[in-house]
């Protein structure tokens, strides 16, 4: 199964790393950033993956996503925190010890109800939806201005 997310992971950074190239392409010409120090840089690093504590579905599934978390799914509180607290369970983390405490059903249940933080700069949000989603399109046109 490593192997196969391995393998998955590279392709979504292939993905990502296009995504931000060709936004940064898209810059005005006096905000543009030299390409040619991202040509080589390992997008690995913004793809993530991991199993709910608590899944939604019967069957064994893997989540695999880059980090900026600006898709257009990501529509609730739960949604959100599915992905950024410890509800996510990186695949590297598992089995768990016997004493772990995301072994405890009331686990997953707590990770939702957190207060929305941004994934990146952990900025508080509350219960705001709204004003989160529009902090991660800035952090996402950070990210495409950032030479690596």
């Amino acid at each position: 199964m490593i192997e196969e997310i391995d393998k998955v992971t590279k392709m979504a950074a292939s993905e990502f790393k296009k995504i931000i190239q060709i936004k940064r392409l898209s810059l005005p010409e006096n905000d543009k950033v030299d390409t040619r120090t991202t040509e080589d840089a390992d997008y690995t690093s913004y793809i993530m993956n991991g199993v709910h504590a608590e899944p939604s579905m019967n069957h064994l599934h893997v989540h695999i996503f880059s980090v900026d978390r600006t898709g257009e799914y990501m529509k609730l509180r739960k949604h959100y925190n599915s992905f950024t607290t410890n509800f996510l369970i990186p695949v590297r983390d598992l089995p768990f010890s016997r004493d772990d405490p995301r072994k405890q059903l009331t686990h997953g249940k707590a990770c939702i109800r957190e207060d929305l933080k941004c994934w990146k700069c952990k900025r508080n949000f509350k219960a705001s939806m709204i004003g989160l989603k529009e902090h991660l399109k800035a952090e996402l046109a950070s990210m495409v201005h950032t030479r690596k």
